[in-house]
This record gives structure tokens, C-alpha cells and sequence, in this order.
């Protein structure tokens, strides 16, 4: 039986958050950081990491909205944090997270609805 796709989240800030990853995995800082991964990889780790972090939303929230489990998540934000090691990277995520933070505030509880 074929295995379900994962379901999006399909909100502003999940929007933003892949967005803001995908242009954080881009940036040279980031090649320097994350050794030989895989960029597309990448960007998802770090747009799980911005809902984690950012957000403030916990690892198995995270995972289930992005249908995952809680171990990849971790996974994720661990891969982010070692990457963060790279002051050049550090100052790249600091931005970030005060972008999706930002979005954040506006958002209200909109994540209670699946909405992150």
C-alpha cells in the first residue's frame, strides 16, 4: 500500500518559515557550515528549526505538522545548532529568527489551528 504524502502546513508562517530556510541553506555562510548536506535537506532543517525555535513550538508539534517523527525534528534542530557554530551562519539564523519571530507576534494562536 503506498505510503500517505505528508501533510504541509500550509499557514503564513509556514510559508515564511520554509521561505527564510530555503534562503538561510543558500547563503555561502551556510555551504561553510553544513560540510557536504544536501541543500534542499538543509533548508527543511532549518525551517523546522525556525518553527521550533522561533515559533516556540515543541519538537512533537512540529513533527506533526509537518508529518514527521518527533526524532527527525530533533534531528533537525541539532543539525541547525551544530551548523551554528559558523559566526558567519550564527548571524545569518539570528536574522531569521527575528523575521519568523516577527511573523510570530501577528500570528497569534493561528498555530492551535494547524496554522503555524
Amino acid at each position: 500500500m503506498p505510503r500517505a504524502a505528508p501533510r504541509q502546513p500550509a499557514g503564513a508562517l509556514a510559508a515564511l518559515c520554509r521561505e527564510v530556510g530555503g534562503c538561510a541553506a543558500a547563503a555561502p555562510a551556510a555551504g561553510a557550515a553544513r560540510g557536504l548536506g544536501r541543500q534542499p535537506a538543509f533548508a527543511r532543517h532549518v525551517a523546522l528549526y525556525l518553527a521550533h525555535v522561533a515559533c516556540g513550538l515543541g519538537l512533537r508539534q512540529v513533527a506533526r505538522l509537518d508529518g514527521l517523527h518527533p526524532a527527525s525534528v530533533a534531528y533537525a534542530v541539532r543539525r541547525i545548532e551544530a551548523a551554528r557554530e559558523s559566526s558567519a551562519f550564527d548571524t545569518l539564523m539570528e536574522r531569521a529568527e527575528a523575521q519568523v519571530r516577527h511573523m510570530c507576534k501577528g500570528a497569534g494562536d493561528q498555530w492551535s489551528a494547524g496554522q503555524w
